[in-house]
């Protein structure tokens, strides 16, 4: 199954208000809220409104996160947030004994980050009616069953104003994102449908959340919110000044040329994306709120990622070893996206007399399937480092 293009994806969702363009504000009271309804208990408004008081939010802030995110029972009382439910939905989302529900099913792959707990999802294949058993964590898919199960994602349409209730959420988006058991279970179910659907893997949906919702993730603390896990690891360490807007949050900073403060090499450019994907999700917290970092391609320095002066993380904290850094080693991937490593390529030549490796890799760039910031470290195009093994198409 070709893979499609993250990153555009997160952008047309969020050129459709999915999530919300929150500022930080908002942002922590949607995480607040979120901690509170997955204790499986409706919440009262007052509540909200006490931790909104807690955390330095106007209280005023609360009535714009009800009004447009959030189911109510019948006491005013807040039963569901934003994907997560107490009231039945498709999708069953276990989380510290409490059964709950999620409005889609890409609800319950991000849901388990931001909550910093891990989940137990059951939902259906609404074309085979046969169930699907998740296990997400904070950090990861754990597992799922079958192992053929995938994904739909329907793009909504681009708002200049965003979803203004809980229907429209469901309609624009929730009633076409499903587990199928199969790619062929999802394409025949919308056939006919009048839809684009795009079917993805359970892990790319994750990482689609993941990257979605990465300005909720670095959220800066002012108390009440999650304090275990990944999320609140993040919260706890971040300490960013309140701003209006995430481009505020993250300031750019110009990275190149700066010298590694290690090596004294000159360094390239990487994006904030490129860094947070890299890094051991106990790690992510550390990450300074800018948008831009420096790359250290030496392979004698220990140093990956620095800003002028500062180092800021080193080949042990990454979770994918670096090419630049054991160019020696014909294990470690030359290209991130379609695991091509130098062995792998060598080998091809050897039996078949040439590599196909930048023929193919070549292709698959242009049919817009490479997502080289996001699985290669240096956050940029690998073909440079294919080359050099395979020699050019």
């Amino acid at each position: 199954m070709t893979r499609p293009n993250l990153t555009a994806m997160v952008s047309r969702l969020h050129d459709a208000g999915m999530p919300p363009r929150l500022g930080p504000d908002l942002g922590r009271l949607l995480l607040e809220a979120w901690r509170l309804v997955a204790e499986g208990h409706p919440v009262p408004l007052s509540q909200l409104e006490e931790a909104a008081s807690e955390l330095k939010i106007p209280r005023s802030n609360v009535t714009t996160v009800i009004h447009q995110m959030s189911e109510r029972d019948g006491d005013g009382n807040v039963v569901g947030i934003f994907g997560l439910s107490q009231n039945k939905h498709p999708h069953q989302f276990e989380v510290n004994g409490h059964v709950l529900y999620t409005w889609c099913a890409w609800d319950a792959l991000f849901l388990p980050a931001l909550l910093g707990k891990t989940a137990q999802v059951e939902s259906q294949c609404p074309a085979t009616k046969e169930k699907v058993h998740l296990t997400i964590t904070p950090e990861k898919v754990e597992s799922y069953r079958p192992s053929s199960a995938v994904i739909s994602i329907v793009l909504p349409k681009t708002t200049t104003s965003g979803p203004e209730g809980v229907e429209e959420i469901w309609g624009a988006l929730c009633h076409h994102v499903h587990f199928f058991k199969t790619p062929e279970a999802a394409r025949g179910w919308f056939a006919g449908k009048n839809l684009d659907p795009i079917v993805l893997t359970v892990e790319d949906g994750f990482e689609l959340g993941r990257m979605a919702f990465e300005g909720l993730l670095s959220s800066p603390n002012r108390g009440g919110m999650a304090t275990s896990g990944p999320i609140g690891e993040a919260v706890a360490a971040s300490s960013a000044p309140e701003a209006e807007t995430c481009c505020e949050f993250h300031p750019p900073m110009q990275c190149g040329p700066t010298k590694c403060p290690s090596c004294g090499t000159l360094s390239r450019p990487v994006q904030r994306l490129t860094v947070g994907a890299a890094l051991r999700p106990e790690r992510r917290a550390e990450i300074p709120h800018q948008n831009q970092f420096c790359f250290c391609r030496t392979a004698d320095c220990e140093v990956v990622y620095f800003r002028p002066g500062e180092v800021l993380f080193r080949k042990d904290d990454l979770t994918v070893r670096v090419h630049q850094k054991e160019p020696d080693d014909p294990t470690v991937p030359v290209c991130y996206c379609f695991g091509w490593t130098p062995e792998k390529i060598l080998a091809e030549i050897e039996t078949a007399g040439k590599s196909t490796a930048f023929e193919q890799i070549t292709a698959e760039v242009k049919a817009d399937n490479c997502y080289c910031e996001v699985t290669n470290p240096q956050g940029s195009c690998c073909l440079g480092n294919v080359s050099r093994y395979s020699g050019p198409a």
